[in-house]
């Protein structure tokens, strides 16, 4: 009995030094600002309704959603056309991303939901929203990244209004102040594939001008 228990203590700080590697998440935009130099963000003011990508001047950034009826302007940044539709930031250059988003309705209003956040680096994470302007930020390990993948609640939108590259600072500021530990890799990927195998394509209702 001891042995297992010792196995099973074993498998868990295995479990969780791999998930520490990746890098640390950060729910204060404060504290990851004085992590990070070099950011530069994207506000979202030239969105085309019916894209599937917009390009940013910098970064090599693009924001782009696989769903066919793509993205369309909001009161604040942008949202996604169709319920349940990912979203996914490419870039060239960073090793550090924040992003103001989180889940709303039909009707634009605010709404708390999970959104499962993949990083191109392994790192993962399940954040939960209570509203469009949530902050998440992250500082990877990696020298480099290149793509955030974000996908939300089935039944309802995603929607942000700014995304953020920059680089981790070489004597950031601010301690661990708001950072929080990377979740376990097998529950947060379990969550993210009961979402992907669950999604369901439902059509948003367009605005007339």
């Amino acid at each position: 009995m001891k042995k297992v228990l010792l196995g099973a203590v074993a498998a868990i700080a295995i479990t969780g030094a791999a998930n520490a590697q990746f890098g640390t998440w950060y729910t204060d935009q404060g504290a990851w600002a004085a992590a990070v130099s070099s950011i530069q963000t994207e506000n979202y003011t030239n969105i085309v309704s019916g894209a599937n990508n917009v390009a940013s001047s910098f970064g090599g950034l693009v924001t782009s959603t696989s769903y066919q009826t793509g993205l369309m302007p909001a009161t604040v940044g942008f949202t996604t056309v169709d319920a349940s539709a990912p979203v996914n930031f490419s870039f060239t250059s960073g090793n550090a991303f924040a992003f103001v988003g989180g889940v709303s309705d039909i009707t634009f209003s605010s709404v708390p939901g999970n959104l499962a956040v993949t990083v191109s680096d392994g790192g993962t994470y399940t954040f939960g929203s209570t509203n469009p302007f949530s902050f998440l930020g992250y500082v990877s390990n990696a020298a480099s990244l290149s793509s955030v993948g974000v996908t939300g609640p089935l039944s309802n939108y995603l929607q942000f209004s700014s995304f953020s590259l920059g680089n981790a600072a070489q004597n950031p500021g601010g301690g661990n102040g708001g950072a929080v530990p990377e979740p376990g890799t097998v529950v947060s990927m379990g969550l993210l594939g009961a979402g992907v195998l669950g999604l369901v394509v439902r059509s948003r209702r367009r605005i007339s001008n």
